[in-house]
């Protein structure tokens, strides 16, 4: 029996560590594209304000 509980234990720190793993993951990529996204937006709105600026000085 204590085989048997050795490799439950075994098994569950395995299955632990991989959900930690992918959990960490699926944060990492989620930080990535929230980060992505506002880059792009901020883009956007600066290249908006200056064809805006442009515009009004033309």
């Amino acid at each position: 029996m204590r085989i048997i509980s050795g490799v439950v234990v075994v098994v569950v720190v395995v299955v632990v560590e991989v959900v930690v793993v992918v959990v960490v993951v699926v944060v990492v990529v989620v930080v990535v594209v929230v980060v992505v996204v506002v880059v792009v937006v901020v883009v956007e709105v600066v290249v908006v304000v200056v064809v805006v600026v442009l515009v009004a000085v033309v």
